[in-house]
């Protein structure tokens, strides 16, 4: 196993023989084999990756950094990385780099989280990401999830509130005050229909019951 130097930021499984990863303070992105150990370093454009999620229908990765932009590689000629595109969200003085993709009917979809109270869903076609729908939410999202069955996006707010905005109508569609106090993150359970609410300053989880068969 590879031992850095530095902390590691972010990582992210890219095949089943590559695999991603940033250091932080560093303006590089990292490809490792896990078959020889080898590494190659690419640049992340003059700041470092907080955040990686790979989308495997579409051969991509994306690499959110510190200055609240989103960059595009394409992963079909790894150990390569070739940079796609790059879209670039208004700096605050806090980043949040969130990001979930979802299918709609065979559809890929990316849903971004970068600005204060504001969400962006893309619709992801050949490789490219084009703006779908921006929607103004109600406070600084610390956390999200995508809701299969409702077609619904949940987002935990600073303020310990639950929000839930239909993709389509970008409406908000209910919203839900949470028992944790200062929370930070959250997951879902499909299989039993609820959301893990995440206070970790108590070692706390706080379950909410999501209404008929939304998580599924």
């Amino acid at each position: 196993m590879r031992e850095c130097e530095k902390i590691v930021m972010a990582t992210s499984f890219v095949s089943s023989k590559f695999y991603a990863f940033s250091l932080l303070e560093s303006n590089e992105l990292y490809i490792g084999n896990f078959e020889n150990d080898n590494v190659l370093k690419f640049d992340s454009e003059n700041s470092h990756s907080v955040s990686l999620h790979y989308l495997p229908k579409s051969d991509l990765l994306l690499s959110i950094l510190k200055d609240c932009s989103v960059v595009l590689y394409h992963t079909d000629k790894l150990p390569h990385l070739p940079v796609i595109g790059k879209l670039q969200a208004v700096r605050t003085s806090e980043y949040v780099g969130l990001v979930q993709s979802f299918l709609i009917k065979g559809k890929e979809y990316i849903v971004t989280a970068m600005e204060y109270f504001i969400l962006k869903i893309w619709h992801l076609i050949k490789g490219k990401m084009r703006l779908f729908r921006v929607i103004r939410t109600g406070g600084l999202i610390r956390s999200l999830v995508y809701l299969e069955n409702s077609e619904m996006i949940a987002v935990l707010y600073q303020s310990g509130k639950l929000a839930f905005f239909g993709v389509f109508s970008g409406k908000l569609e209910r919203e839900i005050s949470v028992k944790a106090g200062c929370v930070e993150n959250m997951f879902l359970m499909k299989d039993k229909n609820m959301i893990g609410v995440m206070n970790p300053w108590i070692s706390e989880i706080e379950f909410v019951q999501l209404q008929g068969k939304e998580g599924n």
